[in-house]
């Protein structure tokens, strides 16, 4: 089977949430050409076309892009892999207000790894971004709690910018 044909077998099969997951680290890591996925998300079937919508090949990781779902569903404007002045990217930035990190075990398990992101959680702050992290296990197995710090923090900031 052709990483194209995994690819389609994926998005008719999974839920949205994999589905978008499996296309983004494809087009992510090059296993795909954007063109590539041009044409087999043209062959799908109407009913799968929203997980065509929310494929975005800027997320540096399945759990980037699963959350990254949840809270498009959930109504908020979502932006990946959003520059931190002077120290990389963010994963994820919600209604452009509220960064959230995302731990996955893969690649936070170095002590190195998980300073650096401490640091650019610290950084973000400096210039009044205010920075939610979570790992993997918070992300998708209590969901509730991540979301519910992460509403918090969205009306704090909004409270701020009135």
């Amino acid at each position: 089977m052709s990483p194209g044909d995994a690819v389609r077998q994926a998005v008719l099969c999974q839920n949205l949430e994999h589905a978008v997951a499996c296309v983004d680290s494809a087009v992510h890591t090059g296993v795909l050409t954007a063109d590539e996925w041009g044409d087999i998300a043209a062959r799908l079937p109407s009913t799968r076309r929203d997980c065509v919508a929310l494929v975005d090949s800027r997320a540096d990781s399945g759990l980037e892009s699963r959350i990254r779902v949840r809270l498009i569903r959930l109504g908020h404007t979502v932006d990946v892999q959003v520059p931190v002045p002077g120290f990389g990217k963010l994963d994820i930035l919600v209604d452009g207000r509220v960064g959230l990190e995302l731990d996955g075990d893969r690649f936070h398990t170095p002590a190195k790894q998980r300073q650096r992101d401490t640091e650019k959680v610290l950084t973000s702050m400096l210039f009044g971004l205010p920075v939610l992290r979570s790992g993997y296990a918070q992300a998708i197995n209590d969901w509730e709690l991540v979301y519910d710090a992460l509403k918090r923090m969205l009306q704090l900031t909004e409270r701020r910018a009135a």
